[in-house]
């Protein structure tokens, strides 16, 4: 099956929409599918680069009509069988493309467009609603990374149920492959080999909570705060964070991610913003490096996890209590012994991009056999 997936993300970054995109290309090739990737950049030889799109509303009209342009001489070329497209800010063209050569779209949705868009200019704020309701609606299924997305933007917007298709986040098999003991990491890492350290993973945005470890950090002071990740608050929390208590590391590449992960005595997940309801692409890279995590209670995601015993809810209200947890952690050799035999192995069972593509895969041939 021949699959042309449109978004309008720059693959270069290292961020958790880049892994998603890259992961689930990687998922359907493994299971036989031929991707045609059009994004905005990117440095795969594979990857289409459309042109530059701009922001504003007479811009991204315009830009959009010169993507459509692109689009179309592309499919003409490769006839794709199917469009996958990236529910994005202004992707006006996947919904346009579909209805125009009447093939079936399937929109890959990442969470609540109308709270990602709080605060933009009222114009930027219209045109999302009026993208994110064509697109979804002209879409035969939608794939979000939890119920909790699913239900709050079908409520929303008065979708059915049956149209949204729960895809997890996932991981590489080689993530898996190349995770060390704490002893090795911390080595290659230069960290002390008995200094306890939490870490926390990813974007530092307003929204994911980040706020809450320093409070934690107060009942916890002799261990280290490994912050990796970066993002626009990265400045603000540097000048705000004890300096002998949080380390910045900033961004490393994915490669990089299990010797970090693996080098901590607890990973962190403080408590996003509620509307922030999708999986986090951290939590499952926490889970295939099978060390300890700590998560908030607020979302469903997290609470699911815990009563299977993956890992550990708080409530970040009271970090009393969190620390009381990490502590319990660190006590107890056989807490981390047991997550690191139980954790990795569930995740190559049921969380690898290969498995989750070819999930992704037999749900796009049912939506072809039943068109035909």
């Amino acid at each position: 099956m021949r699959i042309l997936y449109i978004t309008e993300a720059r693959l270069e970054r290292l961020d958790g929409t880049t892994t998603h995109i890259r992961g689930l290309v990687s998922g359907l090739e493994a299971a036989g599918a031929e991707i045609l990737l059009v994004a905005r950049s990117g440095n795969k030889k594979t990857e289409i680069i459309v042109p530059e799109i701009t922001r504003g509303f007479l811009p991204t009209l315009r830009s959009q009509k010169a993507l459509l342009t692109f689009l179309e001489e592309l499919i003409r070329r490769y006839r794709p069988a199917i469009v996958l497209g990236r529910v994005e800010y202004q992707s006006l063209a996947a919904p346009v493309l579909s209805r125009r050569f009447h093939l079936p779209l399937v929109a890959d949705l990442n969470g609540d467009l109308a709270f990602q868009m709080e605060g933009r200019p009222a114009r930027q704020r219209l045109l999302c609603h009026f993208v994110e309701r064509r697109f979804l609606e002209a879409s035969s299924r939608i794939l979000v990374t939890a119920p909790a997305v699913a239900e709050l933007v079908g409520h929303r917007l008065n979708l059915p149920h049956h149209r949204f298709l729960v895809l997890p986040m996932g991981v590489e098999e080689s993530f898996l492959d190349r995770i060390p003991d704490r002893a090795f990491a911390r080595r290659r890492l230069g960290f002390p080999p008995d200094k306890p350290i939490a870490l926390y993973l990813g974007t530092l945005t307003p929204w994911q909570g980040f706020e809450a470890l320093f409070a934690l950090s107060k009942h916890l002071p002799n261990w280290l705060f490994l912050v990796v990740g970066g993002g626009p608050l990265e400045k603000d929390y540097r000048r705000s964070a004890p300096s002998d208590r949080f380390r910045f590391q900033g961004f490393v590449r994915p490669e990089e991610l299990p010797i970090f992960l693996s080098a901590a005595d607890v990973l962190l997940q403080p408590p996003r913003h509620p509307r922030h309801c999708g999986m986090p692409t951290k939590i499952v890279e926490y889970l295939a490096a099978g060390t300890p995590i700590v998560a908030s209670d607020r979302h469903q995601t997290e609470q699911d996890l815990a009563k299977r015993g993956f890992l550990y809810c708080a409530d970040f209200s009271r970090p009393e209590s969190v620390a009381a947890i990490m502590l319990r952690i660190l006590e107890n050799p056989a807490i981390r012994l047991e997550t690191r035999n139980r954790n990795p192995h569930y995740v190559r069972q049921h969380l690898t991009w290969r498995i989750l593509g070819t999930k992704l895969l037999r749900e796009l041939s049912s939506i072809l056999e039943s068109d035909s």
